[in-house]
């Protein structure tokens, strides 16, 4: 019965048919988690569309659905308590979601450490931030996989200029140079531009000048000159 409601939500998620409803009061009343979800968030959104304040009891069945573990119910309860302002209650819940894998908690705790935005109880942390952005990323969260990428490409050019100028780390212009190219041969502007500007120097050999020249316009055809 709860696969059939939950299949049957799928299609129209935004109110239960007569048929369907009473299926699910049944099962919540039976302590199903799911239904017990369903039924809230139902109510919840009954309550919003009359545009009157959100009753605290609004969200117990939600609440009681997160106790007994279901992610996603554990994730759509913390951003309950962030609509009501209870900010420092929703981390624990938002962690408890994550590490069952659910992807939406993974990528909102991400973002929680990435700026540190609930004081007193989560501080920027930025290893943190990468592993639940990549874990996120893992189970298909767009959002996640493009900010790993841009991580990582920042931190090839970062690691690429201190390569460069064996600033804390050996010099290596050729290691440097490989890896301005990883995202210059994709097409990546800036690492085009900053790939021709070291060969264009002459510091790898004049016979490199003309290539380096070559990639600065071709950053340049693509804007970033």
């Amino acid at each position: 019965a709860l696969i059939f409601c939950v299949r049957w939500i799928s299609i129209d998620p935004s109110t239960p048919p007569a048929l369907i409803k009473p299926e699910l009061e049944a099962l919540a009343r039976r302590g199903n988690p799911m239904a017990e979800m369903f039924i809230a968030l139902y109510a919840v959104d009954a309550v919003r569309s009359t545009g009157l304040p959100l009753p605290s009891k609004a969200f117990g069945g939600l609440e009681d659905a997160a106790r007994k573990g279901l992610p996603l119910a554990q994730d759509t309860w913390a951003l309950a308590l962030i609509e009501q302002g209870k900010f420092s209650d929703s981390v624990p819940w938002l962690e408890r979601a994550a590490a069952l894998n659910q992807a939406s908690a993974q990528a909102y705790l991400a973002g929680i450490y990435e700026d540190g935005s609930i004081k007193g109880r989560v501080q920027k942390n930025l290893p943190k931030a990468i592993h639940w952005y990549s874990q996120a990323g893992i189970r298909g969260d767009v959002p996640s996989m493009l900010w790993m990428g841009d991580y990582y490409l920042a931190k090839r050019r970062e690691w690429a200029m201190l390569l460069r100028q064996g600033k804390d780390v050996y010099k290596d212009l050729n290691e440097a140079r490989r890896m301005y190219a990883i995202d210059a041969d994709k097409g990546d502007p800036t690492s085009e531009l900053k790939l021709g500007g070291m060969l264009s120097s002459g510091e790898m050999g004049k016979d490199l000048v003309a290539e380096g020249v070559g990639w600065i316009r071709k950053a340049a055809n693509q804007g970033d000159v």
